[in-house]
C-alpha cells in the first residue's frame, strides 16, 4: 500500500499555532515597552538632578551679595568681612566703593574709608566709582582740614610735618585703628591674606597698606608688624 503524502517534506517541523504566535509578539511588545519605559524614567532623573545642581547653584550666595544683605540688615562689621572675602572674586574697585561708603557712613571711620577710595583710584583711572571716590577724598580732606584750623598749635605742627614723618603718622594712626599682625617665619604675602580674608587675591592690598616699611614682597621679614587692611 502506497502512504499517502502530506504535501510537507519529512522530518520537517511543523508551525506553531496562532495563538502561540500571536503570544511571543506580544511578549516581545511589552519588554520592548518595558526598556522604554525604564530608559525614560532613567532620562528624567538624570535631568531632574541636573536641574537640582543648577537651582542649588543660582541660589547660593556671593560673598559681596552677603555684604549687601548685612549692610541692609544693619550689621556692618559682617558686611566688612564678607566684602572683604569678595574681593578675591568679584569687582574689586566696585567693592572698595562699597567698603569705604560703610566705613565713611556708617562706622564713621575716615581712615579707612579714605584707604578703600585711595584703591578704587589705584584699580580705576576713570568711570563712575573712580568720579565718586575722588569726590569723597575731596570731602574727607575738607573735613580734615577744618579740624586742624581748629585744633591751633597742634595743627600749626601737623602742617609743617615732612613727607615721610606724615606717612609715619598717618601709619601709626592707622595702626591704632586697624588690625595689625605679627610676620612669621615662612610667612608670605599670599599666605598672610589667605589666613586673615580667606583668599590669597588680598595680598595686594596688603602690601600697598605697608609700603612705608615694605616697599616689595621681597622685603617681608619675620618679625614685622604690619596692617591687615
Amino acid at each position: 500500500m502506497k502512504q499517502e503524502r502530506t504535501g510537507q517534506p519529512p522530518n520537517s517541523r511543523s508551525a506553531p499555532p496562532a495563538s502561540r504566535r500571536r503570544s511571543c509578539v506580544v511578549k516581545r511588545r511589552e519588554v520592548s515597552n518595558f526598556n522604554l519605559a525604564g530608559l525614560s524614567h532613567g532620562l528624567a532623573s538624570v535631568i531632574i538632578l541636573c536641574l537640582t545642581l543648577v537651582c542649588a547653584g543660582c541660589h547660593q550666595e556671593s560673598p559681596e551679595k552677603k555684604g549687601d544683605r548685612e549692610v541692609r540688615a544693619g550689621r556692618f562689621e559682617s558686611a566688612i568681612y564678607w566684602y572683604e572675602g569678595a574681593l578675591g572674586s568679584g569687582d574689586r574697585a566696585t567693592i572698595h566703593l562699597k567698603m569705604a561708603e560703610v566705613f565713611a557712613n556708617r562706622l564713621k571711620d575716615s581712615s579707612s574709608a579714605a584707604y578703600h577710595y585711595k584703591r578704587i583710584l589705584a584699580l580705576r583711572a576713570g568711570g563712575q566709582a573712580s568720579e565718586k571716590a575722588k569726590a569723597a577724598l575731596r570731602r574727607l580732606e575738607a573735613g580734615s582740614a577744618s579740624t586742624e584750623n581748629g585744633s591751633g598749635k597742634s595743627g600749626s605742627q601737623a602742617r609743617l610735618l615732612s613727607p615721610e614723618q606724615a606717612a609715619a603718622a598717618a601709619e601709626k594712626e592707622a595702626k591704632a585703628k586697624v588690625r595689625t599682625y605679627v610676620v612669621q617665619p615662612g610667612d608670605t604675602f599670599t599666605s598672610i591674606s589667605k589666613k586673615f580674608y580667606q583668599t590669597p587675591g588680598r595680598w595686594k592690598d596688603i602690601l600697598d597698606a605697608n609700603q612705608n616699611q615694605i616697599p616689595s614682597p621681597d622685603d617681608l621679614k619675620s618679625g614685622q608688624t604690619i596692617i591687615l587692611p
